[in-house]
């Protein structure tokens, strides 16, 4: 779509910065939003109701007297049931009416306009009078349209997933210069000029737990929830993980304040040094986590591309001094059966992906402080680099063939993935058996079962009806992964039966 066409779809042409309305249509006052097939509503002014001109006939038309002696036929009045047909111009295109173009509608298929409707990019939708339907739609529409994917709807934020890249929207450093957001009384009230972002959400959870803290004789900070809800691809994922990374820049500069505090008035710096080690390994841990549960937990659908395939519920701890001092996560609602089975064009978890590419990977890929650990696990888990090669990891029929974009992206993650763990406290030995337990899920995936009959081996005894595995090799390779051992299988210099 041109820009042409994309700014004719803002109503009325709203370029002024106070209340706009058409040039075109100023001058007359009713308008209401009528139903769109593009944009859901369309704002539209009034120009007439059915029956405004079904006047009542006068005696120049040779009407008779009623009994009253005015001369004439009565109006009939419509009946109760009735739908009004309102004849309305669209004062703006919306791809499928023109601009100006006139037409009818049911009343009962319009809502009310009000002039609040057409303020310019407004921030909270609660600002609008005679709120509903379409002036909601319409503003949350305009904003998207400037790249203004977040706006407060009272202490909710409403956000649109952009699906691009944003400069500068989420520079976390930066946004600290910006209205910050403070509370009054109880601690529920936002400053009038907080900015929309999921930061401001942040920052008003942490701000209330500290001033409820600082109001009351308690030696408990006053607990705080954020509730990220919303269909797939609406960004719930990527919301938490900066909603995280925000709280957790807010809980260093809190720790740092206050060190620098105790400094001029302690000199035990041992202890201070030892927490502040404390307080940058929680705050770097909560962030790192973001990392493994993605790909343990995300995979591709049709909708999204790191759809989140479980529910997580994270507790963050703070002390009193209101720096981060543990976290915890909660999972709930795996979606288990998609290890096996997924619609077409979807994905399996991505860690599977990430394990056969990244040891797979070309010399030149891999960082150095792991090149020995890859080469370990290659020699260990022997698993081919084509993710296809393994049932559990192939696409439906018809499903185009992997992109280099995404191949190399699934490599680079699995180091992400690495580092992640080392951050985590995850040893290499931990890991090794993570990703030996991984690799035994791929081959068994491979096993086909089949009658004995059709077996080569067969038993004179074994019933007819039957199943056994088709080809015991990759039964024995996933079993000893997994120490399941059909026969004697030597594993760091030992002897396992």
């Amino acid at each position: 779509m041109a820009s042409e066409d994309v700014e004719n779809l803002l109503p009325g042409s709203r370029a002024a910065d106070d209340l706009e309305i058409s040039a075109f249509t100023q001058s007359i006052t009713e308008k209401v939003w009528y139903r769109s097939k593009t944009l859901v509503w369309g704002l539209g002014t009034v120009l007439g109701r059915d029956g405004d001109e079904e006047e009542a006939e006068d005696d120049e038309e040779g009407g008779e007297e009623d009994k009253d002696g005015h001369g004439g036929k009565a109006k009939v009045p419509a009946a109760s049931d009735s739908v009004a047909v309102l004849r309305v111009r669209a004062d703006f295109a919306d791809g499928a009416i023109e601009r100006g173009e006139v037409f009818d509608v049911d009343e009962g298929e319009t809502l009310p306009y009000n002039e609040t409707h057409s303020l310019t990019m407004l921030d909270d939708v609660t600002r609008m009078d005679d709120l509903n339907e379409a002036c909601l739609l319409d503003l949350l529409r305009r904003r998207f349209l400037k790249k203004m994917i977040y706006t407060f709807a009272g202490d909710t934020l409403v956000s649109i997933n952009p699906y691009q890249i944003i400069d500068g929207l989420y520079e976390v450093e930066k946004f600290t210069n910006n209205a910050v957001v403070k509370t009054e009384g109880d601690g529920e009230n936002r400053e009038a000029d907080a900015v929309p972002h999921v930061y401001s959400i942040a920052d008003s959870a942490y701000e209330a737990m500290r001033h409820q803290f600082s109001l009351t004789s308690s030696s408990k900070l006053t607990n705080q929830s954020i509730l990220v809800n919303g269909e797939s691809g609406a960004g719930k994922t990527e919301a938490c993980k900066h909603i995280m990374r925000r709280l957790a820049f807010i809980s260093a500069m809190q720790r740092k304040g206050s060190e620098r505090a105790e400094e001029a008035t302690s000199g035990d710096g041992a202890a201070l040094a030892e927490e502040t080690s404390q307080g940058a390994v929680v705050e770097r841990c909560v962030l790192q986590s973001n990392v493994l549960l993605e790909a343990f937990g995300n995979a591709k659908t049709i909708r999204n591309d790191n759809s989140s395939r479980f529910g997580k519920f994270i507790q963050l701890f703070y002390d009193q001094i209101g720096s981060m001092c543990g976290a915890s996560t909660k999972h709930f609602l795996l979606e288990k059966s998609r290890l096996v089975k997924r619609s077409a064009g979807e994905r399996n978890y991505h860690v599977l992906y990430q394990l056969c590419r990244g040891l797979g990977a070309a010399a030149d890929h891999v960082p150095e402080e792991y090149a020995e650990e890859v080469k370990v696990l290659s020699e260990l888990l022997e698993l081919h680099n084509k993710a296809s090669d393994y049932r559990y990891l192939q696409g439906s029929t018809g499903d185009a063939a992997p992109s280099d974009e995404e191949i190399s992206g699934d490599i680079r993650e699995f180091f992400q993935l690495i580092r992640a763990f080392d951050a985590m406290g995850v040893t290499r030995e931990e890991r090794l058996n993570l990703f030996r337990t991984l690799a035994a899920i791929l081959k068994i995936g491979n096993i086909d079962f089949v009658k004995k009959d059709d077996a080569v081996k067969m038993q004179k005894e074994a019933d007819k009806d039957e199943a056994v595995v088709a080809d015991d090799a990759i039964a024995e390779e996933a079993g000893m992964l997994i120490f399941v051992c059909p026969k004697p299988w030597h594993y760091d210099g030992h002897l396992l039966k």
